[in-house]
């Protein structure tokens, strides 16, 4: 990623499923901020995004970095916070209920470029 480095701001595509259904919700460049680079020169993002939830199931977020210069990137951690406390995720694949996630959850995902 030739003139980025830690701190810069890229942007991220990611789908999510809406749980339950086949319902893709689409997150168009959702800021992302550059917070490490590793040995190999790869760097690692830190991406916030707010979405509305409905019903239960399986969110799966999925995507594109950098308009597709960098497809399927790997998602190292998933954090979905709602009104009533934080879920942790390790993984890009989370299930989540819709006692625990009423109408809305704020996505927080960090992520390395493959």
């Amino acid at each position: 990623m030739p003139g980025e480095s830690v701190g810069d701001l890229v942007f991220f595509d990611a789908i999510l499923f809406e749980p339950g259904t086949s319902n893709q919700k689409g997150i168009k460049n959702a800021e992302c901020e550059t917070i490490d680079q590793r040995p190999d020169g790869k760097f690692v993002l830190s991406c916030q995004e707010t979405i509305n939830i409905f019903g239960s199931g399986t969110i799966f977020t999925e995507g594109k970095i950098d308009q597709g210069r960098f497809e399927r990137p790997k998602f190292e951690k998933l954090k979905i916070t709602d009104g009533n406390g934080i879920y942790t995720g390790a993984k890009g694949t989370e299930t989540i209920t819709q006692t625990r996630f009423p109408d809305q959850a704020r996505i927080e995902m960090k992520v390395s470029l493959p």
